[in-house]
């Protein structure tokens, strides 16, 4: 009650929900905050109920072209600002993406890219990136070298059994993720 700091983890947070919720912090600092990335579990929504003036994220995990999971994170640190996430879906999500595939007309690659522009300088004041430039300056010389070698015996027969198997071509047909 008279503490003025409290480091916990995710599972702490919601195991002590009932204390930790009721307070209000003066800052909430998440590391490995990618953890909330799913805006539906349970740990995302308990993180988005502490009750703080100030949100900050920490994550060595680079934000992907996932932008529900974009939303989630930025949820956590401004709530409300991107709205609600059918909102979020319906005025970014579907229109970037839409503007996104082979097939697209001019017009949905256009309003795809003036929404993806919208998107970035609505949360870029928000982000703080240390980019590969910040980063390559304290590692040693990059040596790069490309070996070529032929495949074994053993390898090759494979890699044909591979290329007429069942699995390749439910993968090819779609029926079978590329990863499995």
């Amino acid at each position: 009650a008279d503490g003025h700091i409290i480091i916990t983890t995710y599972v702490g947070l919601r195991i002590h929900s009932d204390k930790l919720l009721n307070v209000n912090w003066s800052y909430c600092v998440l590391d490995e905050g990618h953890k909330i990335r799913n805006p539906d579990s349970e740990i995302s929504l308990t993180c988005k109920k502490l009750k703080c003036k100030n949100r900050i994220i920490l994550s060595g995990t680079p934000i992907q072209n996932n932008l529900v999971e974009l939303w989630s994170l930025f949820d956590f640190i401004y709530p409300g600002r991107l709205g609600t996430l059918p909102v979020f879906q319906q005025q970014f999500v579907q229109p970037i993406n839409m503007g996104g595939y082979a097939n697209a007309t001019n017009t949905q690659v256009q309003t795809g890219y003036r929404c993806a522009v919208a998107l970035r300088d609505l949360i870029s004041p928000y982000l703080l990136r240390r980019v590969k430039a910040d980063v390559a300056k304290d590692l040693p010389k990059k040596k790069e070298m490309v070996l070529f070698c032929k495949l074994t015996e053993f390898q090759r027969r494979k890699y044909l059994e591979f290329l007429s198997s069942d699995e390749l071509s439910q993968i090819k047909g779609g029926k079978r993720h590329v990863l499995y």
